[in-house]
């Protein structure tokens, strides 16, 4: 069995930037043929808009653990030591998201419901984030990483 987890958390870039960024990707061979210097640059800017994300990859056999920062599937991170878990939890999330409209002043905060699962340092408060997202992929994730830590996880969604 292969005790190595893995998972991507987050986009770094925002939903809302990353697709006019894909919407320049697709326009740039056009950008790179009529100026090709600034074409190449403004690509590459975008590419890294749209490939930025952050995740974990925890070594269970290896007892370490990395929180990565990835551009172009390129991760960046230093292993550290695992602490000690004793516990997991998965709960509902609630995030603010304010987007605003181009030609007006005017901004909208809208809530998004997500899940997170948490794993807890033991005798502490500190957590370390090892899934986020909709609820199947959170609890499926949760149970993997309860099967590789040997800590059943608690469930926090039913409220």
């Amino acid at each position: 069995m292969q005790n190595i987890y893995q998972t991507r958390i987050t986009y770094i870039v925002r939903l809302y930037l990353r697709i006019p960024l894909f919407m320049v990707l697709l326009a740039s061979p056009l950008m790179i043929l009529s100026n090709p210097i600034p074409g190449f640059i403004f690509t590459l800017v975008c590419l890294m808009g749209v490939t930025a994300t952050e995740g974990i990859c925890m070594d269970f056999e290896q007892k370490k653990f990395k929180v990565y920062f990835s551009i172009f599937g390129l991760k960046f991170g230093s292993w550290q030591l695992m602490p000690v878990y004793n516990r997991l939890t998965v709960v509902p999330v609630q995030e603010n998201v304010r987007a605003e409209t181009y030609r007006s002043s005017q901004s909208h905060v809208y809530q998004v419901n997500s899940y997170m699962a948490r794993l807890y340092d033991e005798g502490s408060y500190d957590y370390q984030v090892v899934s986020k997202g909709d609820k199947e992929k959170v609890l499926k994730e949760a149970e993997m990483v309860a099967t590789l830590t040997n800590i059943p996880f608690e469930d926090f969604t039913q409220s």
